[in-house]
């Protein structure tokens, strides 16, 4: 069982994204989450924001929603800054940690 809740390891994985923490941001990622993030124009998360090369400025973000699917749990993020984006991001615990394992950037506007 895992020692935080996922709404606290989405909340951590947020504000790291908010920090620029990279570290903290891919030790929540699952490798598939990784190369998905890889893959998407070196790092494109959704409405333009970049991770590699250049972390997005940020200012702010609100969690939109919450669900389960399963063992699943879904969390659909906005963030707001320079460039404005959301996220609908999939979670589970695996060997006792909360993982992102896939996720859907799209614009905000």
């Amino acid at each position: 069982m895992a020692e935080i809740t996922v709404d606290e390891a989405v909340t951590r994985n947020c504000q790291a994204l908010m920090t620029g923490n990279i570290a903290v941001i891919f030790a929540d990622m699952t490798p598939e989450a990784m190369a998905k993030l890889a893959t998407l124009g070196g790092g494109q998360l959704g409405g333009g924001a970049m991770m590699a090369g250049g972390m997005p400025q940020l200012t702010s973000y609100d969690v939109i929603s919450r669900a389960q699917d399963g063992d699943d749990h879904l969390y659909d993020v906005q963030f707001r800054g320079a460039q404005s984006f959301g996220v609908k991001a999939r979670w589970r615990e695996l060997a006792g940690q909360w993982k992102l394992v896939d996720f859907d950037g799209y614009v905000v506007t």
